[in-house]
């Protein structure tokens, strides 16, 4: 299946979060590409500001799992 990735982005950030779980895009360097505690990719106007991963997620497992990802 083809996908843009702002498709696959505004996807990801549509579905939100929930009590329970949420989704989140990481690029192959750790990048964040999209995040619920970022802004959304359509409320965009100036230049993005890339965060790494590991900067937001800080809880103590979020390391291995964004490691995982990134591989």
């Amino acid at each position: 299946m083809d996908m843009s990735i702002e498709d696959l982005m505004s996807d990801v950030h549509v579905f939100g979060r929930t009590d329970s779980s949420y989704a989140f895009i990481v690029g192959s360097d750790g990048w964040l590409l999209t995040h619920p505690l970022l802004p959304s990719p359509q409320s965009i106007t100036d230049e993005p500001i890339f965060v790494q991963g590991t900067n937001v997620e800080t809880a103590p497992e979020a390391e291995a799992v964004i490691e995982s990802m990134v591989r």
